[in-house]
């Protein structure tokens, strides 16, 4: 990070001296105001400049890729990384061998869901607006969701059918919630998550 002293007649005009001195947006600048500006005694005598400390923090995508690449290399992968940001998300595509990419992305996406939740707390340390960053593999998420879809909806006309509970699958928590939500737009079916991690599941009841 950057860190530089300036001095101006005001702490705005300090920090607008700095952003064009800099040449970064006010948003990844953070500022600390080591001294007010003084009138000085009758605006003649004593008087004192504005001065800030800024430093210039980090792009989030930045840290998130030098993250992300350095954990893959530990993990013995031959990837590419390429990030794509918007509004206050980032997407991660991951490319990697074809032999890779089960290991990578784990039994229903653990280890994906490991390395993102890794990735955001490294790309979001000391951020006063964090970003979120979704990651991804050969096109794992779209894959996952089709057949999570197909999956509770099968489950949910069983329980419907049989008006017994039906467990299901265990599953990370992003896929449960997801699950809770869309279950609870169906009539008279309801949801609890039952079990322990990493075999915390979601079971679909019937109620009148």
């Amino acid at each position: 990070m950057n860190k530089l002293i300036v001095e101006a007649g005001t702490v705005e005009e300090a920090v607008a001296q700095a952003l064009k001195q800099l040449g970064v947006s006010r948003e990844r600048l953070r500022v600390r105001v080591v001294e007010e500006a003084s009138r000085g005694f009758l605006g003649l005598f004593g008087r004192r400049p504005a001065k800030v400390e800024v430093e210039v923090m980090e792009d989030p995508a930045e840290k998130a890729r030098a993250f992300l690449q350095g954990l893959l290399q530990r993990m013995g992968a031959d990837a590419t990384v390429e990030i794509t940001t918007s509004a206050k998300k980032g997407f991660v595509t991951i490319t990697a061998r074809e032999e890779q990419t089960g290991a990578l992305i784990g039994r229903h996406g653990q280890t994906l869901e490991a390395m993102e939740l890794l990735v955001n707390l490294a790309a979001n340390r000391r951020e006063e607006k964090p970003v979120r960053f979704e990651l991804d593999i050969d096109g794992y998420r779209e894959r996952r969701r089709k057949a999570l879809a197909e999956y509770v909806m099968k489950m949910a006309a069983k329980a419907r059918q049989t008006r017994q509970e039906v467990r299901l699958s265990p599953m990370p928590a992003n896929e449960r919630k997801w699950v809770h939500q869309t279950i609870k737009k169906e009539p008279n079916l309801k949801t609890v998550s039952r079990g322990e991690e990493p075999n915390r599941s979601v079971v679909i009841y019937w109620q009148d």
